[in-house]
C-alpha cells in the first residue's frame, strides 16, 4: 500500500478490520453498499445524508455518505457548499464537488471561490485544484466577482488568496498535480471513492 494511502488511512484511525468492511462491501462502482439499516439511518433524508459526512462519524460511515450523494443525480450540488454545512463535513463535501466536476457543478462556481478565505479549512486545497481544472471561462467571472467583494468587505487574506490562485504560479501547479497524483491513488485504492 503507497505510503500516501496509509498515512490518509492513519489520519482516519482506521483499525484493519474497519478497512476490511468497508472494502467488502464496495459496489462494482467503487462505492460502498448500505446496508438495510444504515439505508434506513440515512432514509433518503437530505440532512441525514449531509451530517454523514462529519468527520465525527465512523470512517466506514463517512465513505457511505459520500458514495450516497455522489451517485444521486438529483442531489443538489449547492447543498454541498460551506453556508449549508457544519465545519465538520466540509472535507467530505470538497470530495464529492470534485468528483462531480464540470458541468455538474457550473452553477455553484462563485460559491466555491468562499472556499479560498482560508486555504487551512477542510476541503480548501481540493476545491482549488477543482477549481484550476476547470476552464478559465467557466471561473472568470466568478474569480473577479471574489476580488471584487474581497476588496469590498476588506478581506486582505481572501484578497491574497484569490490573487494568488489567478496568478496559477508555480506553487498552485505544484499543489494541482500533487493532489491529482494523490487522489488517483485513493481512488485506485477505494474502488473510485474519491475522483
Amino acid at each position: 500500500m503507497d505510503d500516501i494511502i496509509k498515512s490518509r488511512l492513519q489520519a482516519l484511525n482506521l483499525t484493519d478490520a474497519q478497512l476490511e468492511a468497508i472494502l467488502a462491501t464496495m459496489t462494482p462502482c467503487g462505492c460502498v453498499q448500505l446496508s438495510e439499516e444504515e439505508d434506513k439511518m440515512m432514509d433518503d433524508n437530505i440532512k441525514s445524508r449531509l451530517q454523514a459526512l462529519s468527520w465525527y462519524n465512523p470512517a466506514d460511515i463517512q465513505f457511505k455518505a459520500i458514495g450516497a450523494i455522489a451517485e444521486d443525480d438529483t442531489f443538489d450540488p449547492s447543498l454541498l457548499l460551506q453556508d449549508h454545512l457544519r465545519k465538520d463535513c466540509w472535507e467530505n463535501a470538497s470530495i464529492i464537488l470534485a468528483k462531480w466536476g464540470s458541468p455538474r457543478i457550473d452553477a455553484i462556481i462563485p460559491g466555491l471561490f468562499l472556499w479560498l478565505r482560508d486555504p487551512t479549512w477542510p476541503g480548501a486545497m481540493e476545491i482549488q485544484v477543482l477549481l484550476f481544472d476547470l476552464p478559465t471561462e467557466k471561473t472568470e467571472k466568478a474569480l473577479q466577482d471574489a476580488i471584487a467583494e474581497a476588496k469590498r468587505t476588506k478581506d486582505e487574506e481572501w484578497l491574497y488568496n484569490l490573487e494568488d490562485f489567478a496568478s496559477r504560479g508555480e506553487y498552485e501547479l505544484g499543489v494541482r498535480e500533487y493532489m491529482k497524483k494523490v487522489r488517483a491513488m485513493i481512488a485506485e485504492y477505494f474502488g473510485g471513492i474519491y475522483p
